[in-house]
């Protein structure tokens, strides 16, 4: 392992880390309130009305409820990409349709000019767009229609989790 590419930035994540717990610490001591946002690290660590046990049942339960929220938000992303696949391979018209949207989206690309070249032609000369054109139609709706999914579910899914968190650590607090 190179120093520089390994070992160096996790020293300085770690020590960043640390450093930002016990800033974070001295200030709940003169604030007397926790910091942070509710359930995240730092206002566990400095909630003083969870004790050692408490802390890390909160940690504990709360990364288990992120797995599984995670767990379900790519599972229906990827169900979603998959039916948008079924459809694109088993209905030409879905598929007519999708060819019909990629050559509305490329002249509004191509209206759109950056130091004098346009974005359309931008886009098609990026090597990772060249890579995706090139798939069939089902995969490409797929990939699509999964991503679509999965920018416009995360934000919920990242609120459902926060709102759970909350209540694990409030249920932990002593009273």
């Amino acid at each position: 392992m190179n120093i520089s590419n390994g070992i160096i930035p996790i020293a300085t994540a770690a020590t960043t880390g640390l450093a930002t717990l016990g800033i974070a610490k001295l200030a709940a001591k003169k604030t007397g309130k926790p910091v942070g946002v509710p359930a995240s690290l730092v206002h566990i660590y400095t909630n003083d009305k969870l004790d050692k046990q408490a802390k890390s049942e909160v940690q504990k339960e709360t990364s288990k409820e992120l797995l599984k929220t995670t767990g379900k938000l790519y599972s229906t992303s990827a169900i979603i990409g998959a039916g948008a696949a079924l459809a694109a391979g088993c209905s030409r018209t879905v598929a007519n349709s999708l060819h019909s949207a990629k050559i509305v989206a490329g002249e509004v690309l191509s209206e759109i000019a950056v130091s004098g070249t346009s974005l359309k032609e931008i886009i098609k000369a990026n090597p990772q767009f060249q890579k995706f054109n090139a798939l069939p139609t089902p995969a490409k709706a797929g990939i699509v229609a999964g991503f679509a999914a999965l920018s416009l579910l995360a934000p919920i899914a990242r609120n459902n989790a926060s709102v759970k968190a909350g209540y694990i650590e409030g249920k932990h607090e002593a009273k």
